[in-house]
């Protein structure tokens, strides 16, 4: 096929938002006529199409797998700086959304230690953070978080709140509760309250977790709505607790 054909049906596909097979063909141009001007334009055009893909990405529908498979095969286009930056973050995204946990980690990992900086660094460590709770390794998620946050220094009152919160949640799932409460100290908001009532199930502190679940639950019962069944797990462990402090008459009332 000659370079000019090339040329325009790689432009077609382009129009018609084809920007995979568009690809392909700029690929082609750049690999069969090196040193060519042509095929200085055609990796010129492959950057830009690189970009615009993830830039255009949310109004082509296109699925999260779709947008791995687009990212892997044309990987070595990702620019350098805010852009590509953000484009790796976008898939980190679209990984965490198919449970591809380690892999996002992994990437995101390499992110922070080695590419981001300031306010987007911050934002990354959070969603990392994330990610270790999500993928059952709490104690990496903590690692984290200490280390950037710095909390033998900063007081905890200090720390952002979704950080904090986050700090939190790993701390629990670490089983290290009696950290936790510090943390989340002087702190009366329904994440916080959450939290403590969890640990305090664990810990079979009873009157403590009839302290931070009583609320909610005459809230549900207050509302007189449909009982779903996060909330029957919640009045359950409600009636346990009130059984094992001997609080017969508020059991009846649940």
């Amino acid at each position: 096929m000659a370079i000019n054909n090339i040329k325009d049906l790689a432009g077609v596909y382009y129009e018609e938002k084809m920007y995979s097979q568009s690809l392909r063909l700029w690929k082609k141009i750049v690999n069969d006529y090196p040193g060519d001007v042509a095929a200085i334009n055609a990796a010129s055009n492959m950057g830009a199409i690189f970009i615009e893909f993830f830039a255009d990405y949310n109004s082509n529908d296109l699925s999260p797998l779709n947008a791995l498979s687009f990212f892997y095969e044309f990987r070595d286009l990702v620019p350098i700086g805010k852009t590509g930056d953000d484009i790796v973050l976008q898939i980190v995204g679209y990984m965490v959304d198919l449970n591809m946990l380690d892999k996002a980690a992994s990437l995101l990992e390499h992110q922070v230690k080695n590419r981001l900086s300031g306010q987007i660094k911050e934002l990354a460590v959070d969603v990392l953070a994330r990610i270790y709770v999500k993928s059952y390794k709490p104690e990496k998620a903590i690692k984290l978080i200490e280390e950037y946050n710095k909390v033998e220094k900063i007081p905890y009152d200090y720390m952002p709140e979704g950080r904090k919160y986050i700090y939190a949640k790993s701390l629990l799932r670490n089983h290290d509760y009696y950290k936790m409460f510090v943390v989340l100290r002087n702190d009366y908001s329904v994440p916080a309250d959450r939290y403590r009532k969890s640990a305090y199930w664990h810990l079979r502190q009873w009157s403590n977790f009839n302290d931070n679940s009583e609320p909610y639950l005459y809230s549900i019962r207050d509302l007189n709505n449909d009982i779903n069944f996060s909330d029957s797990k919640k009045i359950a462990k409600q009636l346990v607790s009130y059984i094992n402090t001997g609080s017969w008459d508020l059991s009846k009332n649940m």
